[in-house]
């Protein structure tokens, strides 16, 4: 392919793949890693009054480009965003490629489930862009959406704009007078279905499109979730239509020709499964208030394809982001109890199950470890043929006899087999796997900081430096997290201040990520403790307030806020923090707080 003859750092631009606007697309690749990435240059003074990367940066959702680098050259900036194969629908739409109305409605559910996850950000991100040239048609079938440079912050009532931002013909009449809000997106969305669907659409689906595109945003539906209800709704209604349909056909066909039909069904069968999949990412997306969707939309594609791991195994992922991991595990069983026929099924699966028992979840920290489940988990996956399974199972099974000297020994030399075994796997399963080991070795290091530790410390480095090259932000994450909680831990038990330190760093990074929520307050509490025990009084103290600020009803902030000034000897700052702590937050549970509160009331006495 010819080059540019453009160089950023590590990227080399290929081709140029799109042009609009105030800005130029291409195609790039990464010279180290050999992957591609789409590369969008916008001039600075171009770059809006809220720039494109602030808003995607903060974006975690399957229909939208992760971005992973900004970068910058002179009055130019770069983007460097996943690379999206596939035509836009407008594209598509020009060579005379229609959707059938099914299709169409897996589209309202997909550009719904986008608008739903924008419109929850805080604050809500409205796109005023939406139209089919930002709606790019997936290989896999799935859709995806691009282009946020129209996208902008939302703080309530109409938002007023001194420029008019979308796309004749698509964007609402609000917009055209410079002001938009939630409403304004369900009205593109609309006016785009309606567009790609001409009058080939059912009266019922044009219901729907009449009640997005009215002209008065009141008279629209109130959001993007009530509009998804609806859409979703009369997909199942066609859905069971054409399940009907599938067997008055096969009983009247016979021979040959049931062999054809039946292989016309086998397709619709994996195209069911890839869009289910694709909404139950897009449900797991929106959070822990979703559960209940995003568990229907993977049994739903696992009844598809239950022969298929995937679903089972971001099943469990997404329990795993949520802090239930032990549910997770349940449900997956649960699951898996229906479909496999005999103990030579799933193995990645029962793989990944004994993994999270052997290694934990450093995501939830009170999950507890059980090396008996995690043999057991290992002995179905090596029933199921998976390479390393066996390893893995007797690797737990040492563990629990680590303190006998002689199965220490064994324990140790496995684990160095293990290790060795790990360098000949793809990158992601190595680094997975490189997590477990780490974890491993913490857990044989008990609370002495010594050697096992400096082995986890080792391996969780090479990991973090494995996942910066691989462009994958959620590993790099997930990577970081449990290497500062090892330098935390580390710094603690060997009261090593140059590893507490490498621990706040970490952590201090960490908390401005997106996708940590679960984990911020955790995060908080041990940036507050870690700067306290480095007597850095002045960091700790910022720290507590920030935890008082974000989680007033909690009471960690204040009774660590408030030991911390009394042991500095400031009590009467600590009877403050103490009182403010009795009026907001919820303190009947919690020693730390009513030790404190009994020693400053002895103190005035």
């Amino acid at each position: 392919m010819e080059k540019t003859g453009i160089h950023l750092e590590k990227y080399c631009l290929l081709k140029e793949i799109g042009r609009g606007g105030c800005a130029t697309v291409y195609l790039a690749v990464d010279e180290r890693l050999g992957q591609k990435w789409a590369v969008k240059k916008i001039e600075k003074s171009q770059a809006g009054e809220v720039r494109e990367w602030e808003i995607l940066k903060k974006l975690n959702y399957p229909a939208f480009p992760r971005i992973v680098d900004v970068l910058s050259q002179g009055d130019t900036l770069y983007l460097v965003m996943e690379y999206v194969e596939g035509k836009n629908l407008q594209e598509e739409y020009k060579m005379g490629i229609r959707l059938s109305e099914e299709t169409l409605l897996e589209l309202g559910l997909c550009l719904c489930g986008a608008l739903e996850y924008l419109h929850a950000c805080s604050p809500p991100v409205i796109y005023r862009d939406l139209k089919p040239s930002n709606i790019i048609h997936c290989p896999d079938g799935s859709f995806r959406i691009v282009d946020f440079g129209a996208a902008a912050l939302f703080r309530g009532g109409a938002r007023e704009d001194r420029e008019r931002w979308g796309t004749k013909g698509f964007c609402a009449p609000e917009q055209m007078q410079g002001k938009c809000c939630a409403q304004s997106d369900i009205y593109s969305m609309g006016k785009t279905l309606a567009y790609l669907g001409g009058d080939t659409v059912s009266r019922k689906f044009q219901r729907i499109l009449n009640r997005c595109t009215r002209q008065d945003p009141g008279k629209r539906y109130a959001s993007a979730r009530e509009t998804k209800n609806r859409i979703e709704k009369l997909l199942r209604e066609k859905r069971q239509n054409h399940r009907l349909r599938r067997i008055s056909i096969l009983v009247l066909a016979g021979g040959v020709l049931a062999g054809i039909v039946y292989g016309i069904f086998e397709q619709a069968e994996r195209r069911q499964y890839v869009y289910w999949m694709n909404q139950a990412r897009s449900a797991a997306a929106l959070g822990g208030s979703h559960e209940a969707e995003v568990r229907r939309y993977y049994e739903t594609a696992i009844r598809f394809a239950p022969e298929n791991d995937s679903g089972f195994l971001e099943l469990l992922s997404y329990y795993g982001k949520e802090g239930e991991t032990q549910r997770g595990i349940s449900v997956v069983k649960e699951i898996m109890a229906v479909y496999a026929q005999n103990s030579k099924a799933y193995g990645d699966v029962w793989e990944e199950i004994g993994f999270l028992y052997l290694g934990g979840n450093p995501a939830e920290e009170g999950f507890c470890t059980s090396d008996e489940k995690a043999a057991d988990a290992f002995s179905h996956a090596a029933d199921a043929g998976i390479a390393m399974a066996g390893k893995w199972r007797r690797t737990a099974e040492l563990i629990s006899g680590a303190d006998d000297p002689e199965e220490e020994e064994l324990l140790k030399e496995n684990l160095n087999e293990m290790e060795q075994e790990t360098e000949r796997l793809p990158e992601q399963a190595r680094i997975r796997r490189m997590l477990i080991l780490a974890q491993i070795y913490r857990r044989l290091d008990g609370n002495t900081g010594g050697e096992e530790m400096e082995q986890a410390v080792r391996i969780l480095e090479h990991a973090q430096s494995m996942a910066s090259d691989s462009g994958d932000r959620e590993t790099f994450r997930n990577v970081r997290l449990q290497l500062a909680q090892m330098y935390y831990a580390c710094g603690l038990q060997k009261q090593d201040s140059g590893m507490m330190k490498r621990a706040m760093q970490n952590y201090e990074m960490l908390i401005q990520e997106e996708g940590i929520e679960r984990q911020e307050r955790q995060i908080l509490l041990k940036l507050a403790y870690g700067y306290r025990v480095m007597e850095d009084w002045e960091a700790a103290a910022a720290w507590y307030r920030k935890i008082i600020e974000l989680y007033p009803e909690e009471p960690e902030g204040y009774s660590g806020y408030g030991w911390m000034l009394l042991l500095n000897g400031d009590a009467e700052q600590a009877e403050e923090i103490c009182r403010a702590g009795e009026a907001a937050a919820d303190v009947d549970g919690d020693i730390n707080f009513l030790r404190l509160k009994e020693r400053l009331e002895v103190m005035n006495e």
